[in-house]
């Protein structure tokens, strides 16, 4: 047994909290190549799938906030708004494919450089082997992995676009309420937030695919009862009890991320439904979440984008100049 590899894991996971994604990546990567031990490991495999994700997600971001694709300007006629043009993001811009990222002895230059250009497609192909590798009779069952890798790759198969995946691999997380009852403490904790976070890519993803009732179902069950939303954001957030968030700053400021987080998505999923007045005032209380400087210190968007739609579904182009008018 090598120390080095140890200390290598033990790295990845430290450079990871420290959101050195390609660090963590790298360190975590070492370790597999070389260690058939670490190898056979599903969880050293969704270690670098993550490192993954999080090196899409905060290039995402950068991109997002580019003055390139996030640009709007007013569309005018005879010196009067008469619309609105805004640059977006195009996520068909991953050229590679998931064989390719095979290719690669893993942690070598070439492997790094594809990580960087492409994460998305690498954390895809880290979350193929990962399901092989739990499939394997012999191997040691690991349903918290198993749940965390279903979670991860529901959200790759979303920013890829493939929503009918998305909401397949969603609902394998959703169904599976078992083992969450199983332990308790930290375990039952972590097993909510992932449900939550499960329903949340289904609601989006019944969305894409035009199923808007469904879409709202995943937030507020059968009956829709808006106070479902409320407990969601508990799950989300990892809180037990509303009162122990109270006494809590650091409780309260994560359940009222998770609070904001939600209520934009039911107002996606309401606007969609032709729901315009329960949208908007979902996304408004949103807003009034995200306007806590102290809670979003940055990218306070998400509920004024979700207002936005309302607005331009409504014919309000005023209202909407307004809201990306706050939104600088």
């Amino acid at each position: 047994y090598d120390n080095k590899f140890a200390i290598l894991h033990n790295a990845s996971l430290s450079a990871f909290q420290g959101q050195n994604y390609k660090s963590a990546y790298e360190c975590m990567a070492a370790c597999v190549q070389n260690s058939l031990m670490y190898r056979q490991r599903a969880r050293c495999w969704l270690r670098m799938a993550e490192a993954c994700i999080g090196l899409y997600a905060t290039k995402k971001k950068k991109d997002f906030k580019s003055e390139k694709r996030n640009a709007f300007s007013t569309i005018e006629a005879n010196g009067k708004p008469q619309g609105i043009y805004i640059g977006r993001y195009n996520g068909d811009e991953m050229s590679a494919t998931i064989g390719e990222a095979a290719g690669h002895e893993l942690g070598s230059a070439a492997d790094i450089e594809f990580v960087v250009q492409e994460p998305l497609k690498h954390a895809a192909y880290c979350l193929d082997v990962i399901m092989k590798l739990l499939r394997d009779p012999a191997a040691k069952k690991d349903p918290d992995c198993l749940e965390s890798a279903r979670c991860s790759q529901a959200y790759v198969k979303l920013e890829m676009k493939e929503y009918k995946q998305a909401l397949i691999i969603s609902r394998l997380v959703l169904m599976d309420a078992v083992h969450g009852s199983l332990g308790t403490g930290l375990h039952t904790v972590m097993h909510k937030r992932r449900q939550a976070t499960a329903s949340l890519y289904a609601c989006e993803a019944s969305c894409a695919l035009g199923d808007t009732r469904s879409a709202l179902k995943f937030l507020t069950g059968e009956k829709q009862d808006e106070s479902a939303l409320d407990r969601l954001a508990m799950d989300l957030a990892g809180v037990k009890e509303l009162a122990s968030a109270a006494n809590n700053a650091t409780m309260k400021a994560r359940y009222k991320r998770a609070q904001a987080i939600v209520r934009t998505s039911a107002s996606a999923a309401s606007a969609s439904m032709g729901a315009l007045g329960a949208a908007k005032n979902l996304a408004m209380s949103a807003i009034s979440l995200e306007d806590d400087r102290s809670l979003f210190s940055s990218d306070r968007s998400s509920a004024r984008r979700a207002l936005l739609y309302c607005m331009l579904r409504e014919g309000n182009r005023d209202g909407a100049l307004a809201v990306l008018r706050s939104s600088r």
